[in-house]
């Protein structure tokens, strides 16, 4: 079993209908987990989890495209920011040869 599904299960074993934020958090690092593995979270096990109503799941899988899309983006931005710190970094050394 990869951590993704500990994770999974670990969120869908506590109460995964709650909104207490150490339930919610649960989800978060599932939800990461996933993303750094470029996979979509397991709708089909939330479903039979039996733990979940459809419009809970719902909110879930809205939750993860909203951290898919801040993860990535921050990634590029950091990865943007790292490449131009260089470039200048670069130009500073060639200009003091």
């Amino acid at each position: 079993m990869d951590n993704k599904e500990e994770l999974l299960n670990s969120f869908l074993c506590s109460t995964a209908e709650s909104s207490h934020e150490k339930d919610m958090l649960r989800f978060v690092k599932y939800a990461v987990a996933c993303v750094d593995d470029e996979v979509y979270i397991d709708i089909d096990k939330m479903r039979a989890s039996g733990y979940l109503t459809q419009e809970k799941i719902h909110k879930y899988e809205l939750a993860f495209t909203w951290i898919r899309i801040t993860y990535e983006y921050t990634r590029n931005k950091v990865a943007d920011e790292m490449v131009e710190f260089h470039r200048e970094h670069d130009q500073k050394l060639s200009y003091q040869k």
